[in-house]
């Protein structure tokens, strides 16, 4: 693209997208460039695959073996961490109390 020197102006330059209204060649340029990485992303995951067998436990952590997002995975990581911390500080309660806080959670 380098050799199509293309001023600030030129990719500022707008047409109208019949669905999305107005766009910048900036705009349209870009998007190219990002559906083309989706690509190389869908090729890479599955490379990928073909190691799952291989890796062992760490399956797991690699997102990119799973149909899982990386972001699904934090929030089960997440999710886990607090309920290590919820079911410590419930093991830490006093004897005494924790009776009540059986029946309040069994109800």
């Amino acid at each position: 693209m380098n050799s199509w020197q293309l001023s600030e102006a030129e990719l500022d330059l707008r047409g109208r997208h019949p669905t999305l209204g107005e766009v910048t060649l900036r705009e349209l340029l870009a998007t190219w460039v990002v559906h083309d990485l989706g690509h190389i992303a869908q090729v890479s995951r599955v490379m990928a695959k073909h190691y799952k067998g291989d890796v062992g436990p760490w399956t797991r952590f690699l997102p990119v073996l799973s149909d899982r997002t990386g972001q699904e995975i934090l929030l089960e990581r997440c999710f886990h961490l607090v309920s290590t911390e919820v079911r410590h500080h419930f093991l830490s309660v006093d004897q005494s109390i924790r009776p009540r806080y059986r029946r309040a959670l069994s109800s």
